[in-house]
């Protein structure tokens, strides 16, 4: 084999010694790529850093790698390929993969916790919008059911960026009007004027 000569004949010629480096380079990156696994590619890039076929070998170890990711296609999968690859040019699809999968499951639950998990978790994703507006219609929808001054008050202020805040402040006024006021007690109407002047 080639790295026998290579033990064997050190003392060659130098030309002999370079020929038989890339001879050997060469049949172990094709036995790297006839394997095409993880494994295989690693194994060819940490035996033979100063192979011209080094950065070629890491491209092709990321593509594997990448799509061992995508036929899993968890979250924990394409975060494993980024944590261990950061470098590869595929880690912006791989945290496309994630938000996909994140916002789904964010659906699939349909809660305001589950939106509002995905808004701090992945800030930079496509689907922040959509899930803001998710967000806040379910927020606006369960305050609307507890129809109390107070639910209106906590959606304000926790959201008063939403579509819904203008009618929600609405509702909220409309309902403390009506918690406080007594139309058969002239002074509880007095008394809710001086408190809630505006």
């Amino acid at each position: 084999s080639y790295n026998s000569f290579l033990n064997c004949y050190k003392k060659s010629p130098q030309s002999y010694i370079d020929k038989a480096t890339l001879r050997r380079n060469i049949v172990a990156f094709d036995q790297a790529k006839s394997k095409n696994t993880v494994e295989a590619y690693q194994y060819f890039i940490d035996t033979y850093p100063e192979a011209v076929q080094y950065n070629k070998a890491i491209e092709l170890r990321n593509q594997v790698a990448f799509s061992n990711a995508k036929e899993e296609n968890t979250i924990e999968a394409f975060e494993y390929f980024i944590n261990t690859y950061p470098d590869a040019i595929e880690v912006p699809e791989a945290h496309m993969h994630i938000h996909d999968i994140a916002y789904k499951n964010a659906t699939e639950l349909n809660t305001v916790e589950s939106f509002q998990y995905f808004i701090d978790t992945y800030p930079s994703a496509n689907q922040i919008e959509m899930a803001i507006t998710k967000r806040d219609e379910l927020a606006y929808s369960a305050a609307l059911k507890l129809n109390t001054s107070n639910a209106y008050l906590m959606f304000c202020q926790k959201y008063p960026n939403s579509k819904q805040y203008e009618k929600a402040f609405e509702n909220y006024e409309n309902q403390l009007y009506t918690e406080l006021v007594n139309p058969e007690d002239w002074y509880s109407y007095i008394s809710f004027v001086e408190r809630h002047p505006t």
